[in-house]
């Protein structure tokens, strides 16, 4: 035993004094071979947090069930957001949809930074811009597309007076907004417009824009008009 310990100690020593003499390229070359390998165990274990993340949300909802406030804070919050996504122009994008895109944006981009520098910081603060960005450009464009919504309904108001004392029907002026109406709501009008005709319900029309707009103020102004008198 003690000769093992005896060339093990002679093979260290050899090992040390080669790369003490080695020329410093060779020594790069050295490290260069072995970061890749270290970056790969880091991606995995980066994607493993991520997958085990993913699975902790999905068996939470029957390992820890969730109060009945609790469930109806969550549908609010989805639904806000379902109208944000109206606002911002993505209607047709369902809620899920556009959360799955934001995570593979972030994982994407995670990977990027890794592969780029090899600290996992920034790997971390990538991913958390990925999957946060596209949220917060819903949220901006939602926000700008009601407040400029906010300052032409009083034209809209005016616009339905004059057509229903010219005698023009209520449903009628309503879709008359389409063409002559504010410009930026000119597109939510002809789609009351093309509902309107296709049911022939002055009602589902207006639900249907009222879901469109998704707006406080809008739904004050049509549960107004959809009032019989």
């Amino acid at each position: 035993h003690r000769g093992r310990h005896i060339v093990q100690a002679r093979t260290s020593a050899t090992r040390v004094h080669r790369l003490a003499t080695a020329p410093r390229s060779e020594v790069r070359s050295a490290r260069a071979r072995r970061r890749p390998r270290s970056q790969a165990v880091t991606v995995t274990l980066l994607l493993a947090l991520v997958m085990g993340a993913g699975v902790s949300i999905i068996l939470s909802v029957w390992l820890w069930p969730p109060s009945v406030e609790g469930a109806a804070r969550r549908i609010s919050r989805i639904t806000d957001f379902r109208a944000d996504l109206r606002r911002a122009g993505f209607e047709r994008v369902p809620v899920a949809v556009f959360s799955g895109a934001a995570v593979v944006l972030g994982l994407t981009l995670s990977a990027v930074g890794l592969a780029l520098t090899g600290v996992i910081a920034v790997a971390v603060i990538a991913l958390l811009a990925g999957c946060a960005s596209p949220f917060l450009i819903v949220r901006v464009r939602s926000t700008q597309r009601r407040n400029r919504n906010r300052l032409v309904w009083p034209d809209v108001i005016d616009h339905l007076v004059a057509s229903v004392r010219s005698g023009v029907a209520l449903p009628e002026g309503v879709a008359g907004l389409a063409e002559s109406g504010p410009a930026v709501l000119r597109e939510d009008f002809a789609a009351y417009t093309r509902q309107y005709r296709l049911t022939g319900s002055f009602r589902v029309a207006l639900d249907d824009l009222k879901e469109r707009l998704a707006d406080p103020t809008a739904d004050r102004i049509l549960e107004t008009l959809n009032t019989p008198t």
